[in-house]
């Protein structure tokens, strides 16, 4: 029987908001190391993978970063059918749009483990939303407060989405269902499926 510790886990992430929260920012920081100084909105979205060690477990790491405007909102399902792990970014406290976006992910994929991520967090004041937290706590959902500009808390926040997905991946494993092939290597990736032009989203 082969050692599990040798095998990679393909686990699967994906990120949802609105539209210019800092999504494709906090990802591109997460991947580069540096906050992009000029990015484009994601259209449709974009899989960026790299391979992590975790617990002495090798991990294939999928992170799908969808676009949050609203006309592409339809798409979403598809994109999160498989995914371990949603990141619900936004950077503002509406708890209803927050909720929408869950929602729609949890409709097809009822086990996705939710962390709601608070962007844009570039003081060095770092408050809290109450009534997010409170939300959170109650369903059971993981909260991280970032910056990607600061590179503040980014790669902790996908490292816990990794740990998240790995628990969830030994009991539920991707299937190859729409998704496009990847060949992964030791360099981390960005594949963009449909094209980008504008502002960050």
């Amino acid at each position: 029987m082969s050692d599990r510790s040798t095998l990679a886990t393909r686990v699967k992430v994906i990120t949802v908001g609105n539209a210019s929260v800092g999504k494709t920012c906090l990802v591109i920081t997460y991947m580069k190391g540096v906050f992009p100084d000029n990015i484009d909105s994601t259209i449709g979205a974009a899989q960026n993978t790299r391979k992590l060690t975790m617990d002495d477990r090798l991990i294939d790491f999928h992170i799908w970063d969808t676009a949050g405007s609203e006309r592409y909102r339809s798409l979403l399902p598809m994109y999160s059918r498989g995914a371990h792990v949603a990141l619900v970014c936004f950077d503002n406290p509406d708890l209803k749009n927050i909720e929408e976006h869950i929602t729609t992910v949890k409709k097809d994929n009822p086990d996705i483990h939710i962390i709601l991520v608070a962007t844009k967090m570039d003081s060095d004041f770092e408050y809290e939303y109450d009534d997010i937290l409170d939300y959170a706590n109650k369903n059971g959902y993981d909260t991280m407060y970032t910056s990607a500009l600061k590179n503040k808390k980014v790669t902790e926040t996908f490292e816990l989405a990794a740990k998240r997905g790995l628990v969830l991946a030994d009991r539920y494993p991707v299937k190859q269902l729409t998704e496009p092939k990847v060949t992964l290597d030791a360099t981390p990736t960005r594949t963009v499926y449909g094209t980008c032009c504008g502002s960050q989203s």
